[in-house]
């Protein structure tokens, strides 16, 4: 099966992780978030991702968001379902910024010891959601 088409890039805030925790808890489906497997301390990026995600996705059923293009094929393979979410670039940059700021004002500890920061660097994630905002 070919990779689904990707339209646009990465649509941080449009509620991918949401859905998913949702779809865990209303179909008792084995979930994890895939940025706890890509993102290691200092967000950088960790070097067993592919094989925790191929490890994940082997199981039966699962759930989980299809992101990063390293893994994308290994996903859709594995998937029986696709759910694409496709709000206005106007919500999704609202609920990513009121989450940024909820997390950051919270200190909530994130994946593998990192937390939101407000526009410390380039790649910070409204700085990202801005430069891709149309």
């Amino acid at each position: 099966m070919e990779p689904a088409p990707h339209r646009g890039s990465r649509a941080s805030g449009a509620g991918k992780t949401t859905l998913c925790g949702q779809l865990e808890r209303a179909l008792s489906l084995p979930r994890v978030e895939i940025d706890s497997l890509y993102h290691g301390a200092g967000w950088t990026p960790r070097a067993n991702f592919v094989a925790e995600v191929e490890a994940f996705s082997a199981g039966q059923e699962w759930v989980i968001e299809w992101q990063y293009r390293a893994v994308r094929r290994l996903l859709v393979e594995g998937a029986d379902t696709l759910v694409w979410l496709d709000y206005s670039s106007w919500l999704q940059m609202t609920r990513l910024v009121r989450r940024t700021m909820r997390r950051r004002l919270a200190r909530q500890e994130l994946w593998n010891g990192n937390y939101e920061t407000i526009f410390q660097d380039e790649e910070h994630i409204i700085r990202w959601g801005i430069r891709t905002f149309p």
